[in-house]
């Protein structure tokens, strides 16, 4: 297989098959360990399945974040003609066989842990909603979940949110054919952050009832195995309220449209109330420690077996008895181990060797699942980084992880933090320990004001130019390194010279164009001004000539072709002008109009920019790109404002709790 532009090495056969394709492991040319998911025929022949494809792997190349692996492209198999995605390779074991060596063997998930991975799983969503706004999933399910040796979620296949819209499937074949439950609404489904919230819901519930949902699960029993959920995870050593687990619940899972969580930024902070302040994920590292000391043969010397002959045929505590000697260990066969373990744990040791035994046996156990207790990663940290001014770029460990203000999720143990901005960079050795979070707030140095350019150009060529008094060559040229602000340019040749004073603003390129020989006094450049309600660029074959903060910008005598750029907002237009000598011309835009969706809790009349455009949940009002002022106001809760900026990219999702101060 070749998936263009490198060779690279692929499995034989396919590690993994879903709805979306079958995975082959394989091994790029520098060496990265790498996972092609080949899309099945029809996904493949969908054109504005593979151009939306394509669009979020071009979005979502410079993403990084610890719960998901690197996005390395999109190609078509040379000889299959097939789409396939390349992404970063992530040791571990699908969440999926977890949940069906659970089921297989009849065991049951210990509380704490199984929170601990709910956790895990909404906070990674969050961060995915977080720092790419607009962007959603689109596909979270138990076999696009891989839990790691060091018992870290990764959730892979990010890139296909926007994609799969494209599809236009009913409810009932995303989910018989993907495994993708979508929230129901009255037109075509909608792969959206909602969709995520509520996939999270999903795998939540497989998760705690310790199987995989299936076809009779959806849609009609959500709500039932919600209310059962949330009974399951009550024992003696879990402090979370059974009614605050089932509120939850019934909001991620969007029962009633009116209460649910409209991202997964919400959900995220209303389940760490559930939990009450609780930290659960020791629970999963410990039992990942016991696990590999079982393994090894270690605890074993703690609790003795049972002769084999007083087995129990059923998965009951057996009394312990004296330690046999070390030969008896090295023997005794995983299935004994389990049934002479001493419970809560006895239930999630043998949800993991179950599987290993399903997967492949003894070799996975010391490759995927079990090491020694030194080599067990402990429980992660969070990093929280913000600059002022916002923007700094944040690098861990010498690694760059994004900008401020970001979260991260580090292991524990020693680190080093750099932010870049203006001037020296900032760097910070730091401590973070297992479960913790830390919080650093940097302050950044004001950014100098850049200078700018000057390009001169004289008809015919070949004049003496100088810039306020100083010789700088011959016309044509680029003068670089001015202070913005006014300069008096001299150009000069046989038949005698002309002076203009020339404007240069700061990061820009100013131009200017003489003719020579033309009488002085006679004006040979002219100015544009480009109004707009946010600050745009203009630039011309490339060139940054100014902004729209400045009320006008020199430039020569005649017909120009302009560029009017807003990165920000995904704004860009091209606009024709003809500038005559001496005059300000006026570039006239065509302003845009992007989407605004908003949602309250518990509910909110919404304005916007002080017209009232109706109640929770509001959908897609079209608006301006560029600021605006949302206002939500409750009977009980009183009135909360908000700024939004509305772009083109993506519709802009503007959400509060009112409840909260």
């Amino acid at each position: 297989m070749d998936p263009a532009p490198h060779r690279v090495s692929v499995s034989r056969s396919a590690v993994t098959e879903d709805g979306l394709g079958k995975r082959y492991e394989a091994v790029g040319p520098a060496g990265e360990l790498l996972e092609m998911l080949v899309l099945q025929g029809e996904l493949s022949s969908i054109t504005p399945f593979e151009t939306a494809l394509q669009e979020s792997a071009r979005q979502l190349s410079g993403f990084s974040h610890p719960h998901y692996p690197r996005i390395h492209g999109v190609h078509r198999l040379a000889q299959a003609s097939a789409l396939c995605v390349v992404s970063e390779r992530v040791p571990g074991t699908r969440l999926s066989d977890v949940l069906a060596a659970i089921e297989q063997h009849h065991l049951t998930l210990d509380a704490r842990a199984a929170l601990a991975l709910i956790q895990q799983l909404v906070r990674a969503v969050a961060a995915l909603h977080e720092q790419t706004p607009g962007v959603c999933h689109g596909a979270v399910a138990p076999e696009r979940i891989v839990v790691t040796p060091g018992a870290r979620l990764v959730i892979v296949d990010h890139v296909f949110g926007a994609a799969l819209e494209q599809l236009h499937f009913s409810h009932e074949r995303y989910w018989k054919d993907l495994g993708i439950p979508l929230p129901k609404t009255g037109g075509l489904p909608r792969v959206d952050q909602r969709a995520d919230v509520m996939q999270v819901a999903a795998v939540a519930l497989a998760i705690l009832h310790g199987r995989p949902l299936d076809g009779a699960d959806y849609p009609d029993r959500l709500g039932a195995l919600a209310e059962g959920a949330s009974t399951l995870a009550t024992d003696s050593l879990v402090e979370v309220p059974p009614a605050a687990l089932r509120t939850w619940l019934a909001r991620a899972l969007q029962l009633d449209a009116r209460q649910s969580f409209g991202s997964a930024v919400e959900a995220s902070a209303e389940f760490d109330q559930v939990l009450a302040g609780h930290d659960y994920a020791g629970d999963l590292s410990a039992f990942l420690v016991e696990c590999a000391r079982w393994a090894a043969g270690e605890s074993a010397r703690k609790t003795a077996p049972a002769p084999p002959s007083a087995m129990p045929s059923s998965p009951r505590p057996a009394t312990p008895d004296p330690a046999p000697p070390p030969a008896a260990v090295e023997e005794e066969r995983p299935a004994e181990m389990i049934m002479r373990m001493p419970p809560p744990r006895r239930r999630w040791i043998a949800a993991v060797i179950a599987l290993v035994a399903l997967t492949g046996g003894g070799a996975l156990v010391a490759d995927r699942w079990v090491r020694t207790p030194a080599a067990v990663e402990e429980a992660p940290g969070i990093l929280i980084v913000n600059t002022n001014p916002a923007g700094g770029a944040v690098v861990l460990d010498g690694e760059r992880r994004g900008t401020a203000p970001l979260t991260l999720e580090v292991l524990a143990g020693q680190h080093v933090l750099e932010v870049l901005g203006e001037g020296e960079p900032r760097r910070i050795p730091l401590t973070i320990a297992a479960g913790a979070t830390m919080s650093q707030h940097i302050e950044l140095p004001v950014a100098r004001a850049r200078a700018g350019q000057l390009h001169v150009q004289s008809e015919p060529s070949g004049a003496r130019v100088t810039v306020d008094g100083v010789s700088v060559g011959v016309a044509p040229l680029t003068v670089e390194g001015l202070a913005p602000g006014l300069h008096a340019v001299a150009l000069a040749d046989d038949a005698g010279s002309v002076t203009h004073n020339v404007l240069v603003e700061a990061g820009a390129t100013a131009s200017l164009v003489v003719p020579m020989g033309v009488p002085q006094g006679v004006p040979v450049s002219g100015w544009i001004s480009v109004a707009a309600p946010v600050e745009v660029h203009v630039y011309e074959d490339e060139r940054l000539l100014g902004s729209s903060k400045s009320d006008r910008i020199m430039v020569a005598v005649g017909r120009h072709e302009l560029d009017v750029v807003s990165e920000a907002l995904g704004y860009r237009a091209r606009q024709a002008v003809t500038v005559s000598p001496g005059r300000v011309t006026p570039v006239r835009l065509d302003w845009p109009t992007g989407s605004v969706s908003a949602n309250a809790q518990p509910w909110a009349e919404v304005w916007i920019d002080g017209e009232h455009v109706g109640e929770t949940p509001i959908g897609n009002v079209a608006m301006p790109i560029g600021p605006h002022t949302v206002v939500f106001r409750h009977p009980q809760f009183g009135e909360r404002a908000v700024q939004a900026t509305v772009a083109l990219t993506a519709p802009t999702l503007v959400s509060v709790d009112l409840r909260k101060p």
